[in-house]
């Protein structure tokens, strides 16, 4: 009976993971977060301070949740990433940028 569960555990996660991007995805959509990195340019990479900055809200802790979200994004390929150290103190600050507007689409 073990081995019958498998493939139904394997599906779940797998559904769960599926769940998790789309609901990450529309996180970053409705407030327009891409258009916000696209406008930067296609050689451009934002801070989540600086696009949490853009965004409609007064939330002090918007630049970490959006760093989460965009982290999230970035490992499934929607986004790149990269680090880039700011002083000597600190380790460093995701910078992002928009995969479509770098590399676009070939259909």
């Amino acid at each position: 009976m073990a081995t019958q569960d498998h493939p139904n555990r394997l599906y779940g996660i797998d559904l769960s993971s599926v769940i998790s991007f789309l609901l990450t995805l529309r996180a970053a959509i409705q407030p327009n977060v891409f258009q916000i990195i696209a406008d930067a340019g296609p050689d451009s990479h934002l801070s989540s301070s600086e696009i949490a900055a853009k965004l409609p809200t007064t939330n002090t802790h918007a630049p970490a949740i959006l760093d989460r979200i965009l982290r999230v994004l970035a490992a499934n390929s929607a986004l790149t990433m990269s680090r880039e150290s700011i002083t000597t103190q600190q380790d460093g600050v995701g910078l992002w940028a928009d995969e479509r507007v770098s590399q676009p689409c070939e259909g």
